[in-house]
């Protein structure tokens, strides 16, 4: 078939097209022949119409003949859906080079039919012209029919060089090749009164498979889909069809009418979205189809199919009743668009007529009434304007508006071929309706809209700042069920001696040392040595049956000795065991025999933490060794001055006639008169006396859910205020991941002891999550140190607060870096809200880790559908769910039955597995992942990532759950 200007010309001027209703000899087709302006971004073009309707014929392999472009910007891109085949998702083209098209592409273009015809065995090879390969002048048909006579294998040329004309065009391209070389060339294998062709749907996000059911319900056979999830064999015997019903007429009204000419099939217009078109497609294919029979099950189908519609939409009927929106999109969708809006209540107040016949821009003008706006053209810009005119609260468009939209903070739906949710049928309407109560009512809007707190007027250093769960005030407390089996199966829960042995890890030239068995010790080196990937010092005091019976005593005093001697330790990591703890040793009196016995021991720095087995979690062991670091280890200057504190830090100029300048000394600063903790801050200050140029030391206490690249986040955030951060514990020094020069026995990063006993002299405490209130408070009584708890630091509301108050201490405005980063972040949040909106989600963690990521799991618009969890804590009780559950993994595996996804340590992988849900590893252990000593999901940044990470999880659920839908509608077909 020759695209010659008669054919174009008669493809142009099809009866459906805009403006040619009625149209006189002067009349303009505007939309089809219009042509396209310099300089403008314009919609596809004809390769890229051609393509959209004759890919999604899904056992066919489409060819592009051309420069690599032409494919590699479209191939595998479009939103339609197979239920069976997948070779339409893969990109072929002969990817034509210089000497290709000075010596012509001919030869290439037969040689890649054969190649993907002995490779792939498709069940034909549809071959698109383009630009160049038109311009040098390959002749496609011949080439296509010899290599069909050749290899035995329908070859189709579809002549569709994009400068010819618009993407619309391309769609009917598309359609007369279909007419010229398939259409009629096979029989079915049998035939009923009841056949119809669906023309123009593409199934996108599986659309289809929620109206095909109800047609077969109604005994209604759809011998061809042209060519949404269609087979070649099926449209090549569409002639046989009893009616074609176009739903989609601007885009191939041509095989429509032609087809009525060749064959005598009548065809229909209609639309599968909203139930007012949805029961009156079933009519008119009824009406037409001529059957009393089928009328009447019609009407049943109809009566039952609105019945159980309407009592599902009843909650979003409510929720969305007088919502405004703009829509923007053409054709048919515009006008059934509206009717499903007006369905669910909403106020459509604009919409684009674009591709729009003129029996399409009547029904649009009935529907919006004399008030609605009919957009002929709407760029960027205009859509902006009109939804600002119109006050909409919503812009309902095709994906290339999306990110206008976003970028403007207003909610948004996509309606074209880019989106991943079917909104066609009555089914789909009940999915629609979700999907605009979810964009129009998602948390995420107060988040990206709100003000930072340092930018908002009414928000002084003394307000206090919405804390991550708070103002929810009607919600009743979570509460807390606590299994009490008789077997644990399959435990979340790890011990405190673990999390002791975590938390001193954080600690330059520190040994651990397990006061128990040799077991106890062997045990947690082994775990944590598979999750972080590193040699891991840890020792025992080695309790055999012996000392148990008699005293552990000397093993204690020989295990400090020994390590002295060997390791040559800094300081030791002290902690009890079960076996300890149930025997009942006084460690505090041990301690203090041992000191009076040994001089050697007498000021060696020992921490001391009591860690029972048998009681509490991993978090609480972590939280005991912290509270014996900041108890146990004496400063080395006491409550002593600044001057002292910082004896190489003063300038010696004597009076206030030298000032001190930018380059000597960047932003000094003293201490004010009243002695508070917020300190002054002044870039060029005049030295009348001794003035500390040194950054204001604060204390930061790192909670056990924080990862060493979370700790490392955490003192980048501090550095860029100009503070000193004292980080205790610092596991990005000593559990990061980093070679060292040699060998040694104890750790070689970590925060050092100079750094421990420096801690009278920070200015404020920054302690980060629940667990570290205790050793802050112990630093309050010690010191005077005031201190500020952060229960988290994932999500934008807790990365405010953080940074508003790192603000507040250091005098210094939030660093125009962070203020990006920020920015990053709420778009990243309008980016990832279409995927996380209404999903379940069940976490298994421990509490400071589980309230974190609840409550940012809650600003995403997820659903935690369960939380289990390891031990007590004041957390629990204030969680985004009803119910949370101390237990197992077992019992994990009970409640997160359904859940969308599972976010849980490495355990939970078989578990995942079984009930074939995603996992998403997080926490302690994680044995299965590489990389765990960089992974940060805190600060601005690292709440980015963890959007991206379960954003992409979520992403590719979403394409697996569209395909799901057609196994469903199988099962239910094989039953009846």
């Amino acid at each position: 078939m020759k695209m010659t200007a008669g054919k174009i010309n008669e493809l142009l001027t099809q009866p459906g097209c805009e403006h040619n209703h009625k149209k006189d000899k002067k009349g303009k087709n505007k939309a089809c022949q219009q042509q396209a302006q310099p300089g403008a971004a314009q919609g596809g073009c004809a390769f890229d119409g051609a393509s959209i309707a004759l890919v999604p014929i899904t056992d066919v392999a489409h060819l592009v003949h051309g420069p690599i472009a032409c494919a590699g910007n479209s191939w595998g891109s479009r939103g339609s859906l197979s239920s069976g085949p997948m070779i339409y998702k893969m990109g072929f083209t002969t990817d034509l080079s210089e000497n290709d098209i000075i010596f012509g592409g001919e030869k290439k273009l037969y040689k890649a039919i054969h190649e993907v015809k002995e490779r792939y065995s498709p069940a034909a090879i549809f071959v698109y012209l383009t630009c160049v390969t038109a311009l040098i002048g390959d002749d496609l048909e011949a080439v296509c029919q010899a290599a069909s006579q050749k290899f035995d294998i329908p070859v189709v040329p579809v002549s569709s060089p994009g400068f010819v004309g618009s993407k619309n065009l391309g769609n009917r391209i598309g359609g007369e090749a279909l007419l010229e070389y398939v259409v009629g060339t096979r029989e079915p294998e049998y035939t009923t009164p009841y056949d119809i062709n669906l023309i123009g749907e593409y199934n996108i996000a599986g659309e289809l498979w929620g109206v095909l059911p109800i047609l077969e319900k109604a005994g209604i056979r759809v011998l061809s889909k042209i060519t949404g999830d269609a087979r070649y064999h099926d449209v090549a015997c569409a002639h046989r069809a009893k009616l074609n019903v176009m739903i989609c007429s601007k885009a191939l009204i041509n095989m429509a009418h032609k087809m009525q000419e060749r064959y005598g099939i009548p065809y229909v217009e209609e639309s599968i979205y909203g139930v007012e078109d949805m029961n009156r497609l079933l009519r008119d294919i009824a009406n037409k189809l001529g059957d009393d029979d089928l009328k009447a099950r019609v009407e049943q189908v109809i009566q039952d199919e609105t019945a159980k519609l309407n009592e599902a939409l009843v909650p979003y009927r409510q929720r969305l009743k007088g919502k405004r929106v703009v829509l923007y999109t053409g054709g048919v969708k515009s006008w059934s668009i509206i009717s499903a809006a007006k369905d669910l209540g909403i106020e459509v107040m604009a919409t684009s007529t674009k591709k729009s016949t003129e029996e399409d821009k009547a029904r649009i003008k009935k529907l919006l009434g004399k008030d609605g706006m009919m957009l002929q053209k709407g760029n960027a810009q205009e859509l902006l304007k009109v939804i600002a005119k119109t006050k909409a609260d919503m812009l309902i468009a095709g994906g290339r508006n999306q990110y206008t939209a976003l970028k403007a903070k207003i909610p948004f739906l996509d309606i074209n071929q880019e989106r991943h949710h079917p909104y066609a049928g009555y089914i789909g309407m009940i999915e629609m309706a979700k999907e605009l109560d979810e964009a129009l009512h998602s948390p995420i809007w107060e988040q990206v809209r709100r003000e930072a707190p340092w930018e908002a007027p009414h928000l002084t250093s003394g307000t206090p700042l919405p804390k991550l769960g708070e103002g929810t005030g009607e919600r009743a407390s979570t509460k807390v069920v606590s299994r009490r089996k008789g077997a644990a199966v399959n435990p979340l829960k790890q011990s405190q001696p673990l999390g002791a042995a975590l938390a001193y890890l954080g600690v330059k030239g520190i040994m651990p040392l397990f006061h128990g068995s040799q077991g106890c010790t062997a045990f947690a080196k082994v775990m944590l040595v598979r999750h972080f990937r590193e040699a891991i010092p840890l020792s025992t005091t080695a309790m055999t049956e012996v000392t148990t019976v008699l005293g552990g005593e000397d093993n204690v005093e020989t295990a400090l000795l020994t390590l002295l001697e060997k390791s040559k330790p800094e300081i030791v990591g002290l902690c009890t065991t079960g076996l300890t703890e149930t025997r009942g040793d006084d460690m505090q009196g041990i301690l203090r025999t041992i000191r009076k016995r040994r001089p050697e021991l007498a000021e060696f720095p020992i921490a001391f933490a009591s860690t029972p087995d048998f009681k509490g979690a991993l978090q609480d062991g972590y939280a005991a060794a912290v509270e014996a670091l900041v108890r146990d280890i004496p400063t080395g200057n006491g409550s002593g001055s600044s001057e002292e504190a910082y004896p190489y830090l003063y300038c010696s100029y004597p009076t206030t006639t030298v000032p001190a300048t930018e380059e000597t000394y960047p932003q000094c600063s003293y201490p004010t008169s009243t002695g508070s903790s917020t300190e002054e801050v002044h870039p060029y200050p005049y030295c009348s006396y001794p003035t500390p140029i040194a950054p204001l030391q604060v204390t930061v206490l790192a909670g056990s859910s924080l990862t060493p690249g979370d700790v490392q986040a955490v003192k980048d955030l501090v550095a860029m205020f100009g503070l000193k951060a004292v980080v205790l514990p610092d596991l990005s020094t000593s559990l990061d991941g980093h070679l060292s020069d040699g060998y040694s026995a104890i750790t070689t990063g970590g925060t050092s002891l100079e750094e421990l006993r420096s801690l009278s002299n920070s200015v404020f405490t920054l302690a980060i999550g629940l667990t570290m209130t205790t050793a802050a408070e112990i630093l309050q009584q010690r010191f005077g140190t005031e201190f500020a708890i952060f229960k988290s630091l994932t999500g934008l509301d807790a990365v405010d607060s953080f940074l508003h108050k790192l603000s507040e201490i250091s005098g210094q405005p939030v660093p125009e870096k962070l203020q990006h980063q920020r920015c990053q972040l709420q778009d990243a949040i309008l980016d990832t809200h279409f995927f996380f909106g209404r999903k379940r989600v069940a976490l298994a963690l421990e509490p400071d880790l589980l309230h974190s990521i609840a409550w940012w799991l809650k600003t995403t618009g997820a659903e935690v559908q369960a939380a289990v969890t390891t031990t007590k804590s004041k957390l629990l009780k204030d969680l985004p769910l009803d119910t949370v559950t101390i237990g197992d993994l077992e019992d994990f595996a009970d409640l997160a039955q359904g859940a969308d996804l599972l976010i849980a340590n490495s355990n939970a992988k078989k578990l995942a597995k079984d009930l074939d849900i995603p996992l998403y590893r997080m926490g302690f252990p994680v044995f299965d992942r590489l990389g765990n000593g960089h992974r940060c999901t805190v600060g601005y940044q690292g709440t980015t990532q963890l959007l991206f990470d379960i954003g992409n999880l979520f992403m590719e659920a979403d394409e697996a759950h569209a395909h799901e839908l057609v196994h469903s509608w199988r099962e239910e077909k094989t039953e009846k």
